[in-house]
């Protein structure tokens, strides 16, 4: 080590400059995990909440990365609960609408082989067939013929509900088939 007369340091302590910043893995690793669960819709948050909360049990650590993981997190949480309800909603839709796509193509077959449309005990029969041949239970519609070959279909939309203002109605002819 070369010596300066003029250092205001003696020769026994060298100067190494700032002192280095305390970290915190957990509160990086839990904010970083926090930010990946909100591209993933929320799947990962529940790991990023703990190792945030672990982060911000860190003694003498800093805590602000850990806050924003924690917070993040429980956006995250919120996220994928929305995200499972929406997609159930969505299937309960998907099931009202397949099960009537089902039916309708026996309605066009029916006509086809019959010159008239299924009256409503017949399409009953047809839309449970096709419920249960996909598995899917009880669907709720209404029924209506209109003409010789139109009929009206009535299902519930992501309520769930008959006759709402979300109903998905259409009017279907069979003659265009």
């Amino acid at each position: 080590m070369t010596q300066y007369p003029d250092s205001p340091l003696p020769p026994s302590m060298p100067y190494d400059g700032e002192p280095t910043p305390q970290k915190n893995g957990w509160g990086l690793a839990g904010f970083i995990v926090s930010i990946v669960s909100l591209v993933a819709c929320g799947v990962p948050s529940i790991v990023g909440l703990i190792l945030s909360i672990v982060g911000l049990t860190r003694k003498d650590r800093p805590k602000g990365l850990a806050i924003a993981g924690t917070i993040i997190s429980v956006l995250g949480i919120v996220l994928a609960i929305g995200v499972v309800l929406a997609v159930l909603g969505l299937k309960d839709a998907f099931v009202q609408g397949g099960a009537a796509g089902m039916a309708h193509v026996d309605v066009v077959d029916f006509y086809q082989q019959n010159g008239r449309l299924p009256d409503e005990a017949e399409y009953d029969a047809m839309l449970k067939d096709a419920a249960s041949i996909l598995g899917w239970g009880n669907v709720e519609y209404e029924y209506t013929p209109i003409s010789e070959s139109e009929y009206r279909l009535t299902l519930p939309s992501l309520d769930g509900q008959l006759n709402t203002a979300d109903d998905i109605d259409e009017v279907f002819d069979a003659t265009d088939y």
